[in-house]
C-alpha cells in the first residue's frame, strides 16, 4: 500500500551516481527530465522519494544490437518494473521509449494523445496490461491461494478487473515468468508504436548500442 510522500513535497532529483559512467548518467538524466516535465504539467503525488540508481540499474540491463522494437520493449519493460520514480513510471518510459526511436528517426511522428482518441485508448491498454501482469507478479502466491477457494476475478484500483484464469499464477517462478511476459507485451507494444508513428523501417533496422544512442542524444 501507498501513502502520498508527506515529509519534502519535492526533493532534487540530481543524476549523482559515482558507480556508473557518463554515457548512463545521460540516459539517467534524460528520463529524469521527462519525469519532470510530466509532473509539472500535471501535479502528481509523490508516493516514494525517486530512485535514479534504480533507473541507471534498468537502463544497465538492456540488451542492446537486437531489433530496435526488442531493445524498445526491453527499455520499456525494465523502466516500468524497477519503479526508479515516485509516480508515472509507465507515462515516463512510454516517453523515454519515444526518445529513443526520435534518436533513431528524427521527426517520427507520434499520432496525438488527447484523452479519447484512438491512440489514447491504445496505449491505455498497454497500461492496463501492464499493471495487471505487475500486480499478479507480485501477489501470485496469495491469488493462488483465492483461487483454490474459488475466487475467479480480483479487483485492483481503479476498478480494473484481473480474471484469474488468464494468467499461469500456478507458475514455478512467477517472478521470473511475469517478467518474460511483461517484457514479450512491451515488445508487442513497441511494434505496435513504430508501425502507428510511421516508422515501419525500424522494425527491422538492428540497434546500434547503448553508446550510440547516448551519443546521438
Amino acid at each position: 500500500m501507498y501513502t502520498t510522500e508527506k515529509e519534502v513535497s519535492r526533493v532534487p532529483l540530481e543524476v549523482n551516481l559515482p558507480e556508473y559512467g557518463d554515457r548512463t548518467h545521460k540516459l539517467v538524466k534524460t528520463v529524469r527530465d521527462l519525469f519532470e516535465y510530466i509532473d509539472e504539467e500535471q501535479s502528481l503525488d509523490w508516493y516514494k522519494k525517486p530512485e535514479l540508481s534504480g533507473v541507471a540499474d534498468a537502463i544497465n540491463r538492456v540488451q542492446w544490437r537486437q531489433s530496435v522494437p526488442e531493445v524498445g520493449g526491453e527499455l520499456l519493460s525494465r523502466l516500468i518494473l524497477r519503479h526508479g520514480l515516485p509516480n508515472a513510471n509507465h507515462r515516463t518510459a512510454i516517453a523515454f521509449l519515444q526518445t529513443y526511436l526520435e534518436t533513431l528517426k528524427p521527426g517520427i511522428g507520434v499520432p496525438q494523445t488527447n484523452v479519447g482518441d484512438e491512440w489514447s485508448d491504445w496505449t491505455n491498454e498497454f497500461i492496463v496490461d501492464s499493471k495487471k501482469l505487475l500486480t499478479v507478479r507480485r501477489n501470485a502466491g496469495g491469488f493462488q491461494h483465492l483461487a483454490e477457494r474459488g475466487a475467479t476475478i480480483l479487483e485492483r484500483k481503479g476498478g480494473v478487473e484481473i480474471h484469474l484464469d488468464e494468467y499461469e499464477i500456478t507458475t514455478d517462478n512467477p517472478w521470473k515468468h511475469f517478467r518474460r511476459k511483461h517484457e514479450e507485451r512491451s515488445v508487442e507494444f513497441v511494434v505496435k508504436y513504430v508501425r502507428r508513428a510511421g516508422g515501419d523501417e525500424l522494425l527491422e533496422e538492428i540497434d546500434d548500442g547503448k553508446r550510440a544512442f547516448a551519443d546521438r542524444l
